[in-house]
């Protein structure tokens, strides 16, 4: 369940915070996910562009 508070920002009440977790550290699992994907893409992309500049043989 959650709720506003004075100012009006939305609160849960029932939430606990736990000192260990850290509440910093952006992203999750998907998120690295994305980024390992969009690297992947981004190598392929360099080396189709290297492959299309190499004169061929022939």
């Amino acid at each position: 369940m959650t709720d506003s508070n004075n100012d009006g920002t939305i609160v849960n009440p029932g939430a606990v915070y736990d000192p260990e977790l850290d509440y910093d550290q952006v992203g999750d699992v998907a998120d690295e996910a994305n980024d390992l994907r969009f690297n992947e893409e981004e190598v392929l992309i360099r080396e189709q562009a290297q492959a299309e500049d190499e004169p061929t043989e022939g």
